[in-house]
């Protein structure tokens, strides 16, 4: 008796102690206050909230059953897309994104391999930390982790796209399988894992050129079942990584990842003189490449006490890249070129956070990089190039919030960069946000970054493009310095409206000029507009029935002293998707209109995709099983099925045309096997919760 009378108490204290948490949770279902049961419990949960930074989304039982990984649930985010055709995330139309895991940058194929069980909230941060604007992104998404996760977690997945008739002789235009392997316990996260690409993609392509106004030549145009530009791929990539918690306050990090690639393009073309209707020769051109690129990093993220926290982390970087450039007309003309690529990275950083009160908190740091480039000609020439570049930047930054719902951050950084030349650049961020509910936010904010030249276009490398066109870096460009000013609101978790203007300082570009009887493909500066302005509106219509869109018109323009090129582009995303609650399947169906043109200072460019895609997926067996199939149709309303490159000058012409009705009927197949006996230990029911008086103290990501 004396056992049950206390275990009755027991019962009524605990069922007490309880009610008065859920009543001081105080939280508002934002977008229709939908009730949920968790295992005899009823609460109130919020699935959005607006702050200071951004959006915080709730993952809610409801949302896993309708995705087979993490990284679809961001098909469920306003403004967010993820692309599964060239496995891209964008906000609002805008590729400058980093994804993090408990504030730790992850690739998608990590995210993907992550149990949907193990995801607590989603933060869309748009006004990120500054090592993050420095580094040039935009955006930052944070998926934040329960607590407590213990267990094993086995992940395989398969991804082919099939283009039936329309990819010469290859079926199969993508194959990727992939496995990981975690192992999480109260001090370690442990998780390893292998991925392997075998990529046919083989396209049509049709080429017009006129050399000196004094020759013109074309090729014979072919179709999609046989293509003259072929590209093959094939990676292996082995990832790994360990986070070791010292304590519930401090973690030392360790990754590592090494990826070999192997990309093989060979073209050919049956050349014609526009004035008369016979071949004049046959052009073949191949470049091959075989990479070895290995990156591994030590990172330790802790909080002192309850007023500072630290960042610190050193990483280095090993490239090696083998290639091979041939160019040939048949009995006519052939040059062959080879080098060896090597890159050498090694970064250091600390960054530093002081929370004065909940009004007021400071960040400083330093990133150090040390990099050095070389370039050995393999031919009888034996060129070799080699450049040294360190680069060293310090920030420091404050947040004040005079109310609770209104931020201002404002610092500055500075940057040095030491290599051919030394240079300094200021590089200031202010950022305003007025969260005016639960469900509305406005925000400005100005920030600068420098974008440094990549590793092709800065050393010596020379190879024939074609008998009379030499491609060749250049050395000399300087890096580029983009100022970029954002106004954007959110309101009532439904619409997100916003403009930005970029201007870029030293804009790196494509050039040709004319020298000793060559036509020399390099790069220089110019100056570069960028303003653009979009809308995102997603529509809850029953539970089940959502309709996502996005769209954006943007301006661009591109000029120095000799050339100006400028386009307005209008672009628009927008899905529909049905949840078949019954049978516990998804029907999807998306309309992409990706494709912009980019103004080059001698012609213009086209990058992206536009088409339209139905999909279906299913789980199966508990949804340890999921599956997924895609299918673009070859309809054509609002589809265009070529990209163009025209490049246009005094002495050289030439316009590029690629079919790209290799995408028609394309089928994309993914099937997931997830074998998990990870779960949650928490002392609440398995409930986590995020306390209103914690999210207001909430600064932001470290």
């Amino acid at each position: 008796m004396k056992r049950i009378a206390i275990l009755i108490i027991s019962i009524c204290v605990a069922s007490q102690l309880s009610a008065q948490s859920v009543d001081s949770l105080n939280i508002v279902d934002t977008l229709n206050n939908r009730i949920y049961n968790l295992d005899e419990v009823v609460v109130t949960a919020p699935l959005i909230s607006q702050n200071k930074y951004g959006s915080t989304y709730l993952i809610t039982e409801s949302l896993r059953e309708k995705v087979s990984s993490p990284i679809q649930m961001l098909n469920h985010i306003d403004g967010v897309v993820y692309n599964e055709v060239d496995n891209s995330v964008k906000v609002k139309t805008d590729s400058r994104v980093i994804i993090l895991v408990n504030g730790i940058e992850h690739d998608i194929n990590y995210i993907m391999s992550l149990p949907p069980a193990r995801i607590a909230k989603i933060e869309v941060i748009n006004i990120p930390a500054a090592k993050y604007i420095a580094e040039g992104y935009r955006h930052v998404i944070n998926y934040k982790l329960k607590n407590d996760w213990v267990g094993h977690d086995l992940y395989v997945q398969n991804y082919n796209m099939l283009s039936p008739g329309n990819n010469g002789g290859n079926f199969i235009a993508n194959e990727q399988p992939r496995i990981q392997y975690m192992f999480t316990n109260k001090r370690m996260d442990f998780h390893i894992g292998y991925a392997y690409a075998n990529i046919h993609w083989n396209y049509p392509i049709s080429y017009k050129k006129s050399y000196f106004n004094r020759l013109t030549t074309a090729t014979t145009e072919t179709g999609t079942k046989n293509p003259n530009d072929i590209n093959i791929h094939v990676g292996h990539n082995i990832a790994t990584g360990l986070d070791f918690h010292i304590s519930p306050d401090h973690t030392i990090i360790w990754k590592a990842n090494y990826l070999n690639s192997a990309d093989n393009h060979l073209a050919s073309y049956n050349w014609y003189d526009e004035l008369s209707s016979g071949i004049l020769y046959n052009e073949t051109q191949q470049n091959k490449s075989d990479d070895d690129d290995f990156n591994t990093s030590l990172i330790y993220r802790g909080t002192i006490n309850d007023n500072w926290s630290l960042y610190s982390a050193i990483g280095y970087n090993y490239i090696k890249q083998n290639t091979f450039n041939k160019y040939e007309q048949f009995n006519r003309y052939l040059s062959e070129s080879k080098y060896d690529n090597l890159k050498n990275y090694i970064r250091g950083e600390v960054d530093v956070t002081y929370n004065v009160n909940d009004q007021l908190s400071f960040n400083a740091g330093y990133i150090g990089t040390w990099n050095e480039y070389n370039s050995r000609s393999l031919n009888f020439t034996g060129d070799t190039s080699r450049i040294n570049e360190s680069r060293h930047r310090a920030y420091a930054y404050a947040d004040y919030s005079p109310v609770h719902n209104a931020l201002l951050h404002i610092g500055c950084g500075v940057e040095h960069i030491n290599n051919v030349s030394k240079s300094w650049y200021w590089l200031p961020q202010i950022s305003f946000s007025w969260t005016f509910s639960e469900s509305s936010l406005l925000m400005v904010d100005y920030s600068s970054k420098i974008i440094y030249p990549k590793m092709y276009q800065i050393l010596k490398t020379s190879y024939n493009i074609d008998e009379y066109v030499v491609f060749n870096g250049n050395p000399n460009i300087s890096p580029s310095r983009v100022h970029s000013l954002l106004i954007q609101g959110a309101f009532k978790d439904k619409f997100i409206m916003g403009v930005s203007y970029d201007y870029t300082y030293n804009y790196i570009t494509d050039l040709y000029t004319f020298h000793k009887d060559k036509i020399i493909n390099s790069f220089t500066n110019a100056n570069h507009h960028y303003v653009t302005g979009y809308i995102a509106y997603d529509w809850n219509i029953t539970d089940n029935i959502t309709w996502r869109n996005i769209a954006q018109i943007s301006y661009e323009t591109i000029f120095n002293q000799s050339y100006k090129r400028k386009f307005t582009n209008l672009l628009f995303n927008s899905q529909f998707d049905y949840w078949i609650a019954l049978i516990g399947m998804q029907i999807s169906l998306c309309y992409q209109r990706n494709m912009s043109t980019e103004p080059l200072l001698q012609g213009w460019n086209n990058i992206g995709l536009d088409y339209w895609m139905l999909s279906l997926q299913k789980g199966f067996w508990s949804d340890r099983i999921y599956a997924s199939i895609s299918y673009i149709p070859p309809i054509h309303i609002g589809v265009r099925t070529s990209q163009h490159n025209v490049i246009e000058t005094d002495f050289y012409k030439h316009t590029i045309k690629q079919n790209l009705k290799t995408y028609d009927n394309m089928i994309m197949i993914r099937l997931h096997f997830r074998l998990s006996s990870g779960k949650q230990r928490t002392s609440n029911g398995g409930l986590d919760f995020e306390f209103e008086s914690e999210r207001k103290k909430d600064k932001g990501l470290i």
